[in-house]
């Protein structure tokens, strides 16, 4: 095996250890703190581009964990995403009959989440210092209108899932230290994607240049085109390579291989130390 597999092995094994022992201590029984809002909250019509807003500030309190805000008011439109948290689940969902993005956040407590827009980018935080209940999980969700892109997205969270559907997306960078990301039905425009340790599920479309580098789990791809549209560059240390239409991939103690030049337009490349990978087209 190659000694930089063995490397980021070893280390993502050790981040694990070093994470789930400090996650001992931060996950209590402790009550959640919430604020729900009707309309628009926080004097945000009143606010200018880049302005910084808690969700803490001129709430009041209750028993129902979220708070609610349609985004695009006021000329201030949200082209882009840059979600981030320590421990929260993300999605990204397309909704019917709905004309401005809907952003619904549930944080365990009231002054650790907080959003913003700068230069057309929806900046959602959840910080560290938010944690887990027993019965609670942080969450950001988004809808978003039928038909629209959305370009320059950055997500990033230590500990959740990432659901992402019916949605066009351009200049990402995905990076999830623990959990997985489903995306169905959606189309990535020049995208990365870094997982340390959880699955990749994608159905739908890739374009331009496609990199995905998974320490630990499983990448699989459902790819609606056809095989010859894209050029390929995968890898694996350890675990498989499946390709439906049984193109010969390279297999030896190292791991597996496949690389073929299509002469296409769009280039996808994955590597994976721990697991497999697998495409299928539609």
């Amino acid at each position: 095996m190659k000694k930089t597999s063995l490397v980021r092995i070893a280390s993502v094994i050790l981040g694990i250890g070093l994470f789930l022992y400090g996650l001992g201590w931060f996950i209590t029984g402790s009550p959640s703190y919430s604020s729900t809002i009707n309309g628009i909250p926080f004097n945000f019509m009143n606010i200018t581009d880049g302005n910084f807003v808690s969700l803490g500030n001129n709430v009041t309190l209750n028993d129902k964990a979220y708070v609610t805000e349609k985004i695009n008011e006021k000329g201030l439109i949200a082209t882009g995403f840059d979600l981030s948290c320590a421990m929260c689940d993300i999605s990204i969902l397309e909704k019917e009959n709905i004309d401005s993005i809907e952003l619904i956040v549930k944080a365990a407590e009231k002054d650790e989440a907080s959003y913003s827009i700068k230069n057309g980018v929806l900046k959602v935080e959840i910080n560290e210092a938010s944690y887990l209940s027993r019965n609670k999980t942080n969450t950001i969700e988004i809808f978003v209108p039928q038909n629209t892109k959305y370009v320059s997205n950055f997500i990033n969270t230590n500990m959740g899932d990432v659901t992402i559907k019916n949605t066009s997306m351009e200049d990402n960078d995905f990076q999830l230290s623990m959990g997985n990301i489903i995306a169905k039905e959606v189309v990535l425009i020049n995208s990365k994607i870094e997982l340390s340790m959880g699955d990749l599920d994608f159905e739908g479309k890739i374009y331009e240049t496609t990199t995905v580098d998974v320490s630990m789990g499983k990448a699989k791809l459902n790819l609606n085109q056809k095989p010859t549209e894209l050029n390929y560059a995968l890898d694996c240390s350890m675990g498989k390579i499946n390709i439906d239409d049984k193109k010969s991939v390279i297999e030896s103690m190292m791991g597996a291989t496949y690389n073929e030049d299509n002469h296409a337009d769009n280039d996808l490349i994955i590597t994976n130390s721990m697991g497999d990978i697998e495409l299928d087209y539609r």
